[in-house]
């Protein structure tokens, strides 16, 4: 109680003094109004404390004016919406719809019935072609041995030998190419083609003759042309194939590519951007999911799987397309991630979740990917096939013989599943199934465009795009493609081959052209320009602002908030405060050590130690100088203060009932008869007998030696 006092006048929480200066009337108001104090701080509390516990993440604008230093300028996919072409069955000389159709169900809109065995027959027979199997060696090349379409380069010295050792190649791959599954690597376009005119990045320009734009890149609408700027257009870069150009990396031993060592850093305006002159190719449409012609754009992360169902963007001809870009960055700081869960904060942090068929080092984590891997998988898992426009991290052979391409019943299943992405929104890793969430770290691209007219007739001759469409439109009079271009825009080949040969696009310049060639060049140009109308489409990719706005996930409810809120809480109705703290814990240890030591006694054995300090004796212990042979032994023994079981202190004898009341205190002294053992206990019942004004003390130790003292009284307190 004195304690308690204590503290109450010392304390320095509001109002406790009063209970122990003031009367009885005043002490009890007091304690209503301390505890009443108590219970508001406890009320706050708790609610500080579930507003706490409850809360995760707040998004926030951390800035409006972020620079540019921290954008990546992202990838352009262009995807042709005619994915099949009719110079293809041309060349492959299937005319028959019957046969057209097979071709179709089989391969891009699926089917409810399986093939039959005379239906594969047609369709390995077709696949087994020279021509068609030369094409496949031709597509094969120009994606891992060579960066260039010049067939005069070194590069492409030894094609002419893997035409000539065609059978050997089809021998070898023959289980992947009787399915005849490659068909979709050759319907987009002629092995060499592409849709790219011309291509600018900032003041970087490429050659039409690189591989760098064929259409090799699947996508969920077909095979597209991949633009990275960093990467395309990197100089250092340009000595490389497609494929190691953007699926290997500077070492070739890590799995990280070119696309993952992407430094951020973009400019702004038009000047800084992606130029791209393509021509569509109407007159060679056969057939397409979509009604519309031209092309399908996406705008993306460098380090994402094009979802084309999702972020397409239609590209018309005869139109130029400005493309503004308005980048927004999405951060989350390192408090956030330490202490919630994905699911408490909303995202993944890097390599927090890997992806199994986009593998890290090629792709990023990020939600619309993951939505990509759930979707990939469900095909996997319930279609038994492999989507082949994305292999996965698997080699052909396993494909082939374990996993085969989705195709004929399998691609309506593949399909379906494809037109619900969005749907499947869990995937697998490290053997749990986790949800997809966004990335704590990301950068979105949101677009706005604009539109104009594309050509001008009257300015159409002056530019230098006139002569790039004539030299292209005569390289497609050199193929498959020609019967089909002299269909939509007749004699147009034979003008241009007459043009060229007097030296139009290199001597002549058009005026002097139109002055000799008379009627044939007046026909000429106005066939270029609705050839231009009706198939060239000019885009221009830019960022727009040159600040970007960066939002920022962070904890709510900051610990050092929680901290401060509850401190004012208690605070304002205690007058608590971290001193307090210690006050209370200094309380406490010293109630506990007043217990403790109050308690503290010697059990009812009695035992011998060595040579202790025996002067300071507590209240309620006898102190024995036991002298033996060898040495001065110590020999205490605290008991119970209890006259009921110590027997009855009558003046100064002492009964024999039971040991000497510990309320006494006395030295003795004392003479030994036999010996004492100076360390261990000692076993019997101890009994007492008093005499001559003072007391004798007798044990039996082990019934076999008997050990008297006889003490005689110096003082009783």
């Amino acid at each position: 109680m004195m304690l308690f006092q204590d503290f109450c006048e010392s304390t320095g929480l509001h109002g406790w003094k009063y209970i122990s200066k003031v009367k009885s009337g005043g002490k009890i108001l007091w304690l209503l109004i301390v505890f009443a104090s108590l219970g508001v701080a406890t009320l706050f509390l708790h609610a500080s404390i579930v507003d706490f516990t409850s809360s995760t993440v707040v998004t926030t604008i951390d800035t409006t004016t972020a620079p540019l230093g921290t954008v990546y300028f992202p990838s352009v996919i262009i995807c042709s919406i005619n994915q099949i072409r009719k110079s293809l069955f041309r060349s492959l000389g299937v005319s028959n719809s019957t046969h057209i159709n097979l071709l179709l169900e089989t391969f891009y809109t699926g089917r409810s019935t399986r093939l039959s065995a005379e239906e594969k027959k047609i369709i390995q027979d077709l696949a087994t072609r020279k021509e068609v199997v030369q094409k496949l060696i031709l597509h094969w090349h120009l994606y891992s041995d060579t960066n260039t379409l010049d067939m005069n380069d070194t590069s492409n010295v030894n094609i002419s030998v893997k035409f000539d050792n065609w059978l050997d190649f089809r021998d070898t791959w023959k289980d992947f190419i009787q399915t005849f599954d490659y068909i979709r690597d050759l319907a987009v376009e002629e092995p060499g083609d592409s849709p790219f005119i011309t291509a600018r990045y900032g003041s970087h320009s490429l050659s039409v003759n690189t591989t760098s734009f064929l259409p090799f890149f699947g996508t969920d609408l077909g095979f597209c042309s991949i633009i990275k700027p960093q990467v395309t257009f990197d100089p250092g870069l340009e000595h490389l194939s497609w494929e190691k150009k953007n699926f290997y990396g500077p070492v070739p031993e890590l799995a990280e590519t070119h696309s993952w060592n992407i430094k951020t850093g973009a400019k702004v305006g038009k000047s800084n951007g992606l130029t791209l002159l393509l021509d569509a190719e109407t007159y060679d449409y056969m057939y397409q999911i979509k009604p519309s012609e031209g092309f399908k754009m996406a705008i993306q992360h460098h380090l994402d799987q094009p979802l084309m169902s999702v972020n397409e963007i239609d590209i018309s001809p005869g139109i130029e397309s400005q493309v503004a870009i308005i980048p927004t960055l999405y951060t989350t700081t390192e408090e956030a991630i330490r202490r919630f869960t994905p699911q408490e904060r909303g995202c993944y942090a890097k390599s927090e979740v890997l992806l199994q068929h986009l593998p890290n080092g090629m792709y990023r984590y990020d939600i619309g990917n993951c939505l990509f891997e759930a979707a990939y998988t469900k095909v996997l898992q319930v279609c038994s096939c492999t989507p082949y426009f994305h292999w996965g991290p698997v080699s052909l052979e396993y494909i082939v013989n374990e996993r085969p391409f989705c195709r004929a019943e399998n691609l309506t299943c593949m399909n379906d599943i494809f037109g619900k992405i969005g749907q499947f929104n869990k995937i697998q890793y490290n053997g749990a199934e986790v949800q997809c969430l966004a990335a704590c770290e990301d950068q979105t691209n949101s677009i706005s465009i604009s539109q104009s007219v594309l050509p001008n007739r009257e300015t159409l001759v002056q530019r230098p795009e006139f002569c790039l469409v004539i030299r292209r439109i005569h390289k497609s009079c050199q193929g498959d493609k020609r019967i089909g271009l002299q269909l939509r825009y007749p004699s147009i080949c034979q003008r241009i081959a007459e043009g060229l040969s007097f030296g139009l696009c290199t001597s002549l310049d058009w005026d002097e052209y139109i002055h000799r060639s008379n009627q044939s060049g007046i026909e000429l140009e106005g066939q270029i320009y609705r050839y231009s109308k009706d198939n060239l489409a000019l885009i221009n990719v830019y960022i727009k602002n040159p600040v970007v706005t960066r939002i920022k996930r962070d904890q709510k409810i900051p610990v050092i908030w929680f901290v401060a809120n509850s401190g004012g809480i208690l605070g304002l109705c205690m007058g608590f405060s971290m001193v307090t703290v210690f006050e209370v814990l200094h309380y406490i240890l010293v109630c506990i050590w007043k217990v403790v030591k109050n308690r503290i006694k010697i059990g009812d054995d009695m035992y011998c130690s060595k040579e202790k300090d025996c002067e300071n004796i507590e209240a309620k212990e006898f102190l024995f100088n036991i002298q033996n042979d060898s040495s001065t032994e110590c020999l205490r023994w605290c008991s119970v203060c209890s006259l009921q079981a110590a027997g009855k202190l009558a003046g100064d004898s002492l009964t024999a009932a039971a040991p000497p009341p510990p309320c006494c205190r006395g030295s003795f002294t004392k003479s030994v008869n036999g010996t004492l053992p100076r360390k261990g206990k000692l076993s019997g019942k101890p009994g007492f007998t008093s005499a001559n004004n003072g007391f004798t003390y007798r044990h039996s130790l082990n019934n076999e030696q008997a050990v008297e003292a006889n003490l005689q009284k110096e003082s009783l307190l």
